[in-house]
Formats: C-alpha cells, structure tokens, sequence
C-alpha cells in the first residue's frame, strides 16, 4: 500500500516491476507486493517506459525524471552520508571492504556498514589514501605533509574506526606508493625521492635527490622503480639509469600507470592516450578505439581482461585491450550513467565503485558487461530541394538533375552514448556509407529512381532497421531562346559593372596608398622619442660625471646605432624581420641599462618564421614594446619582465604578442598625469597603418589588450597584434 489516497498513474514495466505514481506521497516501486524503491518526486503524474527500457515519471513541479532500468542493481551512498560533500579517494580495505574519504574525514565501507575514523586534522585535507596492510593507513593531500595510522580497529557498536599512532611527516609529499611485496614504501616531492622504513616511518626516511622535477612514480611489470620526471628512469642500486625504451615519452607527464599482467603494462599519458607496452614496443589503444574519448582521462582500473576507463563525467569499459597485441579489434562501451565530477574508481567484491561529488556509486561487474544495449531508433528531420522547399513526412521526392538535396536526420536516443549513421543510395552505391554529422547533401544525381537508406547504432549497439524514401530525378527543360538572349545580356551587363568595378578599386586603392604613405611619414617622424634621447644623453653626461669613459662610449655606440637603423627604415615600408628584432633588441638594451637593470626582456621566434627571408611594416612592433616599459615596468616597485614572441598565424599573417609583468593597464590609469604623447601618437599611427594595411593586403590585422595574470596585484598586460608579411624583398603584394 501507498498510503496516498490521489493515486495518478500506474505501470508494470517490461521487468515485471510495478510503478505506482501518486499526488502527495511521490512515486512508489514494487516487486512482489513489496515496496523496493520509494522516489520523493513532487506532484507525480505520468509514468511511461522507452524502447530503452528507462522509465520517465512527470511532475507539476519538477519536470520529468529518467530512471535507468539497472537501478535496483546499483548501490549509491548519497554524500549526505558524508558531511554533504563528494568523494575524493578510494583505496581497498580487504576484500570486502574499501577506504573512501570526503577530503576531511576518512570513512570504511565494510559488508555494507560504513565507519567512520575520528581521526580528523583541522584544516586540513585528504585526497589520497593507501593501505599498506590490515594495520598501516597512509593518508594525505599532493604537495601536503601525510600522516601514518598505526593499529586500525573496527568498533562495530559504534560504527568507528579506531587507531592506536598517529604520526605526521617532518617533509611534503606528493605520493605515496608500495612495491609488489608490501617490502618497500617510496614517496617523491619535487626534486627529491624517498624511502619509507617499516618500522619507525617517518623518522628514518632515507632522501634522494633526483634533478629534476618528478612527476610521478611507480613499479613496473619487472617489480623496477620507475621515476617520471622531464625523462623517464629506472631506481637502481640508488641510482637513477636512462629508461631508454620509455625515451618517447620525455618531457610527458605520466598521469597513470597500471600492469596488467606479468609483461603487460599500460600507460595515460598526459590524459589524453592509452598505450600498451610489450616486450620493449609500444601500442596505441587508444587509436584502436572506433569512438575517441572525448575528456581527459582521469583513472583507470583493470581486472580479468576488462579495462575500466573514468573521465570526469563517464565510465567507459574496454574488454580485452591485449588483442591489440594479436592486431585484433578492440571494442570500447560507454556504460550508459552520467556522474558529476568523477574522482576516483576502485574495482572491490565484485563492484566498480565510483566516487563523485554526487557520494559514492557501486555497480555490480557483472552488469556492466551483460547489460543490453538497444539501437537508436533513426528518423528524417527535414528534406530540402535547393534549401527553399521543406518537405515533410512525405516518401517520394522529385527534382530536376541539377538541383541538390539536403536531408537533415536524427535519432531516438536516451543514453549518454554517441549517435553513429550510415547511408546507402540505391541505384548508385553497393555499400552503406557512414556520416559524420547529421546530414547528407546530394546533388548532380543522373535521371532515374533512387532510394535514400539510413541506418543508426551506439558504439556498442547493431545498426537499426533503415528508413527510407525515394527520389525521382528529372531532366531539366529548357525555355523559349529568348533564354539564351538574356543570358547574354546579362554577362554583358556583368563585365560592364566588372570593368566599373574594378577602376573604382584601383582608384580606392592609390587612395589607401597614399594615405599609408602619409602614415608612415608621420610614423617615422615620431619614430624617436624625445624623451628617450633626453634621458639616454642624460645617461652619457652622467657615466661621464662619473668617470666611466668606457660604459659612456659603449653606451653612446648603441644609441648611435640605433639611431642610424631608425634612419635606414625610412627608406621602405617594409623591413627585414631579422633587421626589425636586431633594432629592437638594441633599443631594448638601451632602456635597461638606462633604468637600471629593472627589467630583463625576451624575443622568442616560433621555429617556422624564417626571420632572415620575411618583411614586415617597420616599427610597428616598438610603440607597444615603449608602452609597456614606460608605463608598465617604470612603475613597478620590483624587476619586471618583457617578452615578445614572434608566431607565424597563417600564410599571409604573423601573430606578434608583447608581454609584461608590469602594473596593468588599469592600474597605469592613476599614472595620466605621466603619460608620454610620443607614445600616445606612435600607438594611434600604428592604429591607421594596421587598419589600412589590412584593407590593401586583405588580411585580417588587429590589436587585442588583455591582463597577463587576471586579479593579480600587478597582472600585467599581454598585447596581440596581427600583421602582414611579405617574403623575400617583395616591396608589395597588392
């Protein structure tokens, strides 16, 4: 019995369950006569049951619920059971039982009771959890100091987890890790590796320093200590020695590593692909896979042949990754549940628990590989005939043989798994084609009956029965001849307006030149700026004052230099790349020796710009570079830092980006008063000449402002500017 007396809708579902959904008291699940399931949904209503076997209950308040048809095989601890928060770690207890943890308490799942540890730290956090044995629980946060707990006792009157020592590490630790016999504890921070002792932990640790940042460790299929770091290493003999067969992976990080058998071991690198690795060769499983997975990878797990793949918001399952070794296929399901920020996923007695910041989830193994997995149900959205005429639950479509025709399709789909579409056109193709989207145009068809095929599948389903509709192909008729007349007509009229057309561009573009050649007259005539030369022979005098002859004259030989180069780009528009960063360079030398070494700068060429054969507009780059020391770096209180990188954007563009770590464009705001009007003009010329030079060349250029490092004190400023280049001593290329 309900106990409601507002009962709104009642269902018995293809599994023999019966779904009673009433006003007031929610919506009850039956299974021989008792109550299995009570769901407090609001004002239920409706209750009906897809092809898929999910059951969709509505609500006046709360919309419409989807229950998945496994949900009376799962087992979920809400995270009301853990303080209102997710779960961050899992770690086996024994066979029955596992460590979870809410970031602030520990707690054990053990034969369905949940425990909790009062061990708990103000203020601190965990999100690792290994146990070494039934005694020894190490617990923890990346980059924090762990703890050791000593003596663990189960008080199953008062559901806690009692420790006889707690003992804290003096270091900061990354991860903590055991080799195959339980004989050997090793951790790593930064630079440093170490070596847990059994027997006093922390007061004994032996350090070793590496040299190089670590990332990870882990002990391969040998039983070796394998060091990730910018290489990879094997620890031997208190050694770290070249891994040379790992070599393709330096400078990867990686983020997981698993053995799956005694000469098996797979690789995450980075989160983005899986390899195999097998008697010194690698394998790709990831490129085997039909579907890409489509977030990083965050943790995978392994047990009788069946690889459990987690990113943040999926399960996926690979059965049999080792048939890659035998170049046999290698399929990948998506196990149809969607999860909120996935943490952690640990295989225990029998069950793939997941935890989430939903709680914790377990799913019976057995499930996930005998659920059934149903085919879309395929449908035609709309049909268009030269995208005018929509044509709409209709079986026969005719046109003219010239005409195309594009047919737009989707599919009944609940799962969370992707839609996959296949097509055949009778009367041309033998072979059903696969879609990438949702669809097909076609067009120049021959005269003649066709019939358009369509299928659908999951990764993991069998295509569905195909849908169809016929197409009727028809010759084109042709008019009266006064056809042709007009056609001819109207290409005289064409070229007419062509030729007017054209003059009127080459007159906007003598226009546009002239105005440019009016630009950089102005542009080099504020090409040095006055207060730069005052304060540059202010530096001269004073190293004079000073008695520094030699600094004075290695100081006055730049400024010369400088000088001459800024005339010598009178003469062209256009310079020399390398010639342009040459100038630069001296110009910013030149500023840091008169500012005292308060900022240091860098000039980076992305390897595909060949400075030596690229021109581009001179002294477009400087009025940003002045900028950012003038009022930038000048303001700052420490040294900053100016960097411009030079990328090639595409084949007519390069991406220029000028960086500081100055005070920021809005903090530079208090400093108007201070504000140098050769620097204003040189940025509004450059302006024009950007905004004329894309109009003559065609190509996108632009100036974009952005905050280096955003809600910093000083965040800096990052400019983009877009520009165009000519190679070689090309003058144009209008």
């Amino acid at each position: 019995s309900t106990g409601s007396n507002y009962i709104s809708s009642i269902l018995e579902d293809n599994n023999g369950l019966l779904w009673i959904s009433t006003y007031d008291k929610g919506v009850y699940c039956f299974k021989d006569r008792k109550v299995i399931f009570h769901f407090e949904i609001n004002d239920a209503k409706s209750i009906i049951q897809d092809h898929e076997n999910n059951i969709w209950i509505s609500s006046m308040k709360e919309g419409v619920y989807k229950i998945s048809p496994f949900f009376y095989n799962h087992e979920h601890f809400e995270s009301t059971g853990f303080q209102n928060s997710g779960i961050f770690a899992l770690c086996n207890y024994d066979s029955t039982g596992l460590w979870c943890t809410n970031g602030k308490m520990l707690f054990l799942l053990k034969d369905k009771e949940l425990y909790k540890l009062d061990f708990q730290q103000t203020e601190k956090s965990f999100n690792q959890i290994l146990q070494v044995n039934r005694n020894l629980l190490f617990v923890g946060e990346t980059g924090k100091l762990p703890y050791a707990l000593e003596g663990i006792q189960i008080n199953k009157a008062e559901k806690k987890i009692l420790v006889k020592k707690v003992s804290q590490s003096p270091l900061v630790m990354n991860k903590i890790i055991f080799n195959q016999q339980s004989n050997e504890i090793r951790s790593f921070n930064q630079f440093f590796l170490y070596l847990i002792p059994q027997d006093g932990f922390f007061k004994k640790l032996t350090a070793k320093r590496i040299g190089e940042r670590i990332t990870n460790i882990y002990y391969n299929a040998n039983n070796e200590l394998t060091i990730n770091a910018k290489s990879n290493y094997l620890y031997l003999n208190k050694n770290k020695v070249p891994y040379k067969e790992l070599s393709c992976f330096n400078n990867k990080k990686i983020s997981e590593h698993l053995n799956l058998d005694e000469k098996t071991e797979l690789f995450n690198i980075e989160g983005d692909s899986l390899f195999l690795y097998r008697d010194k060769k690698f394998y790709n499983l990831s490129a085997r896979f039909e579907q890409p997975i489509d977030l990083p990878i965050k943790h995978i797990v392994y047990k009788d042949s069946s690889l459990f793949i987690a990113t943040s918001k999926n399960i996926y399952l690979c059965e049999n990754p080792i048939n890659i070794l035998r170049d046999k296929p290698v399929l990948l399901n998506l196990i149809d549940i969607n999860f909120k920020s996935i943490h952690s996923i640990l295989l225990n007695e029998g069950k793939l628990f997941i935890a989430s910041d939903e709680g914790l989830t377990a799913i019976p193994y057995s499930e996930l590989h005998n659920s059934k997995v149903f085919s879309p149900i395929p449908y035609f959205q709309s049909i268009q005939v030269n995208e005018e005429e929509n044509i709409d639950k209709k079986d026969q479509v005719t046109l003219i043989s010239h005409q195309r025709i594009n047919i737009a399709f989707g599919c009944i789909n609940y799962s969370v798994s992707p839609n996959i579409f296949s097509y055949k056109l009778e009367g041309t193709d033998s072979n059903w084609t696969e879609v990438k989207g949702n669809n097909v145009v076609l067009q120049n068809l021959s005269r003649g009956t066709y019939s358009f095929k369509l299928r659908a599948r999951k990764p993991a389903s069998a295509w569905s029965e195909p849908i169809e509709f016929g197409i009727t192909v028809n010759s084109p008729i042709w008019q009266h001849p006064l056809f042709f007349f007009s056609i001819v007509l109207l290409i005289a009229l064409i070229v007419f307006l062509l030729i007017i057309r054209q003059k009127n561009i080459e007159l906007a573009r003598r226009q546009m030149e002239h105005q440019i050649l009016l630009l950089e007259q102005k542009s080099h005539q504020a090409m040095m700026n006055p207060h730069f030369i005052f304060n540059s022979l202010g530096s001269i005098q004073n190293y004079l004052l000073h008695n520094k002859p030699n600094e004075a004259g290695v100081y006055l030989s730049q400024f010369a230099r400088l000088i001459r180069q800024n005339l010598n780009s009178i003469n062209s528009s256009m310079i020399n790349l390398e010639e342009e960063i040459d100038r630069l360079k001296n110009y910013l030398d030149l500023e840091k020796i008169r500012m005292g070494d308060k900022f240091e700068y860098k000039i980076e060429l992305d390897e595909k710009v060949e400075s030596e054969e690229i021109q581009i507009p001179s002294m477009i780059i400087q009025p940003f570079i002045e900028n950012s020391i003038w009022h930038g770096i000048a303001n700052l209180d420490e040294k900053g830092l100016v960097t411009v990188s030079v990328n090639l954007w595409n084949e007519k563009s390069l991406q220029i980006i000028v960086e500081d770590t100055g005070i920021g464009i809005k903090n530079a705001e208090k400093y108007k008063t201070r504000n140098n009007p050769h620097l204003n003009l040189g940025m509004t010329i450059t302006r024009k000449r950007l905004s004329l030079l894309s109009q003559k060349y065609a190509v996108k250029t632009g100036i974009e402002y952005s905050e280096l490092i955003p809600g910093a004190t000083n965040p800096g400023t990052k400019v983009v500017i877009f520009v165009p280049f000519l190679y070689g001593n090309t003058k144009d290329i209008s």
